[in-house]
C-alpha cells in the first residue's frame, strides 16, 4: 500500500512538471507578474509546458523501445545520462524563447536557473545517482522563498504547500528505495540553492 501511494507521489509530481508549476506560481502571487498580458502568459504556459515536459516526456518511449532505460523512473544512473542530455537541449531551447518575449525579467532568472540545475544534475548522474524529483521541489521551494522576498499576502500558502509537498516526495523516494538519504538531501538542496541564489543574487 504505502509503495503504490510512494508511486503515485512520485509520477504525480515528476520533475518535468516543476517548471510549469513554477510559472502558474508566478502568475498567481501578487507580483507585477501577474499584470502581465494574457497574451504573454499564455506564451510562457505554452513554451515552458512544452519544452520542460511535453518534449522531453515525449522521448521516453523511444527511449523504452530502444532499451535505452528499463523504465520511466529511470532506476539505473547510467539509463538517466542520454534523456538528460536530451532534457538540457530542451531546457535551453525555452530558455532562449523565453528571452525572447516581454515578460518578467525575474520570471526570465527562473527558466535559467532550472535550466543550471538540468545541466548539474547531468553532471552530477556521470558519477552519482542524485534525486532528480527532490531537484525539481528543490527549485519549487526556492522560487516561492524567493518570491517571498517581495512581500506577498498570498506566498505564505505556497511556501508551506511547496514544504509539505518535499516532505511527501523526499519520503516517497525513500520507501520506494529509488534512493538513499544523502541522494534526497542533496538533490533538495542542489535545487533550493541553486533557483535561490539565482533569483536573489544575479
Amino acid at each position: 500500500m504505502f509503495n503504490k501511494i510512494a508511486s503515485t507521489i512520485s509520477y504525480i509530481f515528476n520533475p518535468l512538471i516543476m517548471p510549469t508549476l513554477g510559472v502558474f506560481i508566478m502568475f498567481s502571487t501578487n507580483t507585477l507578474m501577474v499584470y502581465q498580458p494574457p497574451e504573454v502568459k499564455r506564451a510562457v504556459y505554452l513554451i515552458v509546458f512544452l519544452s520542460t515536459f511535453v518534449l522531453p516526456f515525449s522521448f521516453i518511449p523511444f527511449f523504452l523501445y530502444n532499451k535505452l532505460i528499463s523504465g520511466i523512473m529511470m532506476r539505473k544512473r547510467k539509463e538517466r545520462i542520454i534523456p538528460l542530455i536530451v532534457t538540457s537541449v530542451m531546457y535551453i531551447f525555452a530558455a532562449f524563447l523565453i528571452y525572447r518575449i516581454p515578460v518578467a525579467v525575474f520570471l526570465k532568472k527562473f527558466v535559467i536557473a532550472v535550466t543550471i540545475n538540468v545541466l548539474l544534475v547531468l553532471l552530477i548522474s556521470l558519477r552519482w545517482k542524485i534525486s532528480v524529483h527532490m531537484v525539481g521541489i528543490g527549485g519549487l521551494v526556492g522560487l516561492v522563498f524567493s518570491l517571498s522576498l517581495y512581500e506577498n499576502n498570498n506566498i505564505l500558502y505556497y511556501f508551506i504547500t511547496t514544504i509539505i509537498l518535499a516532505g511527501l516526495i523526499g519520503s516517497s523516494r525513500l520507501q520506494l528505495k529509488a534512493h538513499n538519504p544523502p541522494q534526497v538531501y542533496a538533490g533538495f538542496l542542489q535545487g533550493l540553492i541553486i533557483v535561490t541564489l539565482y533569483l536573489v543574487f544575479v
